[in-house]
């Protein structure tokens, strides 16, 4: 932080050093988005992906 100076470098930002924000980021980072967390939603994307491409499949049969 002792290079956040004036002129320097710049800090500006509507949440910056606000606690409840940098709470919630830590919490969001920490306890939320956990790598086993963001498998198991990198899972859900893929199954989405491949029900949407199914669907349009089923919509257009020349698309396959």
């Amino acid at each position: 932080m002792e290079t956040v100076v004036p002129g320097l470098v710049s800090h500006a930002g509507t949440f910056n050093s606000n606690p409840l924000s940098v709470t919630a980021g830590t919490v969001a980072l920490t306890k939320i988005l956990t790598k086993n967390r963001m498998h198991k939603i990198a899972g859900f994307s893929d199954k989405l992906g491949r029900t949407y491409q199914e669907i349009l499949e089923d919509e257009n049969p020349a698309a396959k």
